[in-house]
C-alpha cells in the first residue's frame, strides 16, 4: 500500500495534470470564440455589401422596384419607386398601406 505521501504526491500529480487540461480547454474555447467573431464580422461585411451592390443594380432600374418580404412588409425600394411615390415612407410599412 501507499504510503500518505506518495498517496498526496499522486493527488497533487493529478490535480494539476487536470489544472493544465482544464486551461488548455479555456485556451481553445477563447481561441474558437475569437475565431467564431471574426467569421461574424466577415459575414456581417460581406453581407452588407451584397446588399449595397444589389440596391446599387436596383437603383439603376428605369422602372420602379419594390422588394416585399413574406409578410408583405416593404424591404426595399428603388430610386425611381422613392420618387414614384414622391418620397413617402416605404420601407418597413405593409405594401398595401402604400397604394391607398
Amino acid at each position: 500500500m501507499m504510503s500518505d505521501h506518495a498517496a498526496l504526491l499522486a493527488l497533487a500529480a493529478a490535480l494539476f495534470a487536470l489544472a493544465i487540461v482544464l486551461w488548455r480547454i479555456r485556451s481553445i474555447h477563447r481561441a474558437h470564440r475569437e475565431e467564431l467573431a471574426g467569421w461574424k464580422q466577415r459575414h456581417q461585411i460581406d453581407l452588407q455589401q451584397a446588399r449595397d451592390d444589389r440596391d446599387q443594380l436596383l437603383d439603376a432600374l428605369g422602372d420602379a422596384f419594390l422588394i416585399v418580404d413574406p409578410i408583405g412588409h416593404i424591404r426595399f425600394a428603388n430610386e425611381t419607386a422613392r420618387v414614384l411615390f414622391g418620397g413617402r415612407k416605404l420601407l418597413d410599412r405593409p405594401v398595401r398601406e402604400t397604394f391607398l
